[in-house]
């Protein structure tokens, strides 16, 4: 932090690292399984969560590239991760609602008593 603060009133440069763009990667390949998977087996919440997350950790990277920490390089691979994290936030809130109206119908009450059927015949 000291450090930060000695650049900005000497007026050198600041020092600047890399994208922290893995963890957010390994945030999307466990979140979109669990966000496409969710409708059928009701893990759209953990995926839509961690999905947030990932989307969050995006907009802070982002907004320390803008800022100067982070290297003007970054910007391509965080550009499509955000556009990756939106539509996936978008898909999120669209599976959430139509689970909704999946719920209000009887569709998993059938859905859950077809399964377990199909499950107790092939065991």
């Amino acid at each position: 932090m000291s450090n930060r603060v000695d650049n900005l009133f000497t007026g050198s440069e600041p020092e600047q690292r890399p994208a922290q763009s893995g963890w957010i990667i390994a945030l999307l390949v466990i979140a979109v399984p669990l966000d496409l998977l969710g409708v059928l087996s009701c893990t759209s919440v953990p995926g839509a969560a961690m999905t947030l997350f990932a989307w969050w950790l995006v907009d802070r990277e982002m907004a320390l590239l803008e800022s100067g920490v982070i290297h003007v390089e970054s910007a391509p691979k965080l550009n499509r991760l955000k556009q990756i994290t939106l539509g996936t936030l978008a898909f999120c809130g669209i599976s959430l609602v139509f689970q909704i109206v999946l719920l209000s119908t009887g569709f998993y009450e059938t859905y859950l008593l077809r399964l377990s059927q199909w499950m107790q015949w092939t065991f």
